[in-house]
């Protein structure tokens, strides 16, 4: 939100309508619990292309490998 609200300042003193404005998007990715600079930026195209689909509330995939609601987590 920060970077928008900058964004849109610095474009609005070089001039940019409000309506050009209207039309930017600043994708800060889907609330995956995204950690590493990798995960974040899955996050980022993730709804990146929710948004190109259309999509406005992406569900969370079904999946039948883990039934469990917990996904163990596997570092190095």
């Amino acid at each position: 939100r920060r970077k928008q609200a900058v964004l849109s300042r610095a474009l609005t003193a070089a001039g940019v309508p409000a309506q050009s404005l209207a039309r930017i998007r600043v994708p800060v990715g889907l609330p995956i619990g995204a950690e590493t600079p990798e995960e974040i930026a899955v996050s980022v195209v993730a709804e990146l292309v929710a948004w190109r689909r259309g999509v406005t509330s992406p569900a969370p995939a079904a999946s039948t490998a883990n039934p469990s609601p917990t996904v163990p987590r596997s570092r190095p």
